[in-house]
């Protein structure tokens, strides 16, 4: 049986959440850490853990579509264990060494189709127990929002400037190091949005996670507004 040292996993451990927030740190990757060194030793590719997190998405939106405030909370355990196997498939690439082309498309392909599926479920889940309509424009918005953000950040890459969420990022670098705040405190990723979901589908405030994420795309799309006028000036 093949064996994995705790200073291998220390080692990907401390490589990997580099770029993470305080949830992703400190919740998530705590746990996924050790799931990864099981699905190491039964020989899962990080393309195969991949799929079985898009699934568990798939799964806990088919339990929110039902509109019943019991199967919400159920849906939050295939949820929050996506979100762990999302960690465990990087992990598991940088610790067997098998970071390919493929698996660099596919995880973050799959991670914003199941987004798309979960926010969807949820709305049509939230409409069915309270018929407020307001939840469908607000959706709407939401798309929209998203879609513009796509554009920018295509129009960006055009220009050679970072991406809004690049943009954003390094914007919450220079104000933590502005006020001495570790960056990790005030970092937005996927860890977050994940307790953040978590949060209010128990408190039954889906219309204000869709204002939540529409407000906070917004704030990327005018960071990078900013960037690609200041490019123009020069």
């Amino acid at each position: 049986m093949k064996k994995i040292t705790n200073e291998q996993l220390s080692r990907v451990y401390n490589e990997v959440i580099k770029k993470d927030g305080f949830f992703n740190i400190f919740l998530y990757r705590k746990i996924s850490i050790q799931i990864t060194r099981i699905l190491a030793i039964l020989k899962f590719s990080p393309n195969s853990v991949t799929l079985i997190s898009f699934i568990l998405n798939i799964f806990c939106s088919v339990l929110f579509l039902f509109g019943n405030y019991s199967f919400n909370l159920i849906a939050l355990v295939p949820l929050n264990c996506a979100r762990i196997l999302d960690s465990c498939d990087g992990e598991l690439a940088v610790l067997e060494d098998k970071k390919t082309v493929l698996g660099a498309w596919l995880d973050p392909t799959l991670d914003r189709v199941g987004d798309i599926i979960i926010f969807f479920s949820l709305v049509y889940g939230y409409y069915e127990m309270s018929n407020d309509v307001n939840i469908w424009k607000l959706f709407l918005f939401m798309l929209i929002v998203f879609c513009l953000s796509l554009q920018m950040d295509n129009i960006n890459k055009n220009l050679g400037i970072r991406s809004s969420k690049d943009n954003l990022v390094k914007k919450v670098n220079n104000l933590s190091n502005k006020f001495k705040i570790d960056s990790k405190y005030i970092k937005w990723d996927g860890g977050f949005f994940a307790v953040l979901i978590s949060f209010c589908v128990i408190f039954n405030a889906i219309n204000f996670l869709l204002l939540f994420i529409s407000l906070y795309t917004l704030l990327c799309i005018g960071i990078n507004f900013f960037s690609s006028f200041n490019k123009f000036k020069e």
